[in-house]
């Protein structure tokens, strides 16, 4: 990411990327998705360890589609600012209070394994500015053989149905950055 400079923003003097100030509202993408935790079905310790990083796994398949994601650690940042972080859970609540105008779309799931070996993993598209479910889908498979390629997956259509990439931009030569 390109560094920006450096300004005071709603009290927080930071360095900001060019993709902070994107959903900061300067320069926002179109069909940009937070990724938000995902609910694990019946947690046990288990379930839990098996799932951790989850958020991040699908949030790195939907920027390998080109699907301009807001970072989670950025999310945090903001609504901790705002005073708006409970529990450590980004919910759908939380972020349509607070109101983040570069979002076009919350992605949430679930997670269960039904059985020894198994998982059935859901991830649901939401519109942010109607909170309305755009696209629910599902994956199962055996655990741990089947989860990689399940995100990806789900990523790639997540990104097909909701037709979220931004066009890759060309090569520059070296003349041309100068």
């Amino acid at each position: 990411m390109k560094l920006f400079s450096q300004i005071c923003f709603g009290g927080l003097l930071g360095v900001l990327t060019m993709q902070t100030l994107a959903w900061a509202g300067i320069g926002a993408p179109s069909n940009s998705v937070a990724v938000l935790d995902f609910n694990v079905e019946n947690p046990t310790a288990s379930a839990n360890e098996r799932v951790a990083g989850l958020e991040d796994f699908f949030e790195v398949a939907l920027q390998k589609q080109n699907v301009p994601v807001l970072e989670r650690r950025n999310i945090r940042l903001v609504l901790a600012e705002r005073n708006l972080q409970t529990g450590g859970l980004l919910s759908l609540e939380t972020m349509s209070q607070a109101k983040f105008p570069a979002v076009d779309y919350f992605v949430s799931g679930s997670v269960a394994f039904p059985a020894a070996g198994e998982f059935t993993l859901t991830i649901s598209a939401i519109r942010a500015g109607k909170a309305t479910v755009e696209s629910t889908l599902t994956r199962h498979g055996a655990y741990p053989n089947d989860w990689l390629p399940a995100i990806e997956s789900l990523a790639h259509e997540v990104n097909q149905r909701l037709q979220l990439s931004k066009p890759a931009q060309p090569e520059r030569s070296e003349f041309e950055m100068m």
